[in-house]
């Protein structure tokens, strides 16, 4: 079984629409791994991601990220208790980051802050699934990276 390509980022920056908000970088779960249902959710939803990963001040690559969210759960507790990374991290002579103007993004996430290596920051939904029960499973695909798959349970 493949581990997170990066097991903890030390932030993790999502993006919906025109900005972002901050995630879990303790609730990181790798290709393969089980996923739990948070305590008091029934079903949980994932949504398809493209994300970068920063390298030496700049970015190093690029993975699939699986934003699971419990729409059961009220607040930031929706979204608190599971990131799915993997399998790899492509580098961008690799894959160039799909149609999304990743400059632009970066730059906004990074307005008046700064990067350290190993940050993750998310793209916005590519694809929205769901509900996932105990017992379900999840695989995400993309040509260059590869699947990214967890099992709920």
């Amino acid at each position: 079984m493949l581990r997170a390509p990066v097991l903890h980022p030390p932030s993790i920056r999502i993006f919906d629409g025109d900005d972002y908000s901050f995630a879990n970088p303790a609730s990181i779960y790798g290709p393969d791994e089980t996923v739990p249902l948070p305590v008091g959710a029934d079903s949980i939803e994932p949504q398809e991601r493209l994300a970068a990963v920063i390298g030496a001040g700049m970015v190093g690559g690029f993975t699939l990220l699986n934003d699971w969210v419990s729409p059961s759960l009220s607040g930031a507790k929706a979204r608190d208790f599971a990131i799915s990374l993997g399998p790899v991290v492509v580098t961008p002579d690799e894959f160039a980051g799909g149609d999304l103007d990743w400059a632009t993004l970066l730059d906004h996430a990074e307005l008046n802050t700064r990067f350290f290596p190993g940050d993750v920051i998310a793209g916005p939904v590519l694809r929205r699934a769901g509900p996932v029960r105990a017992g379900g499973s999840v695989e995400l695909s993309h040509p260059v990276i590869g699947s990214l798959r967890n099992d709920v349970g």
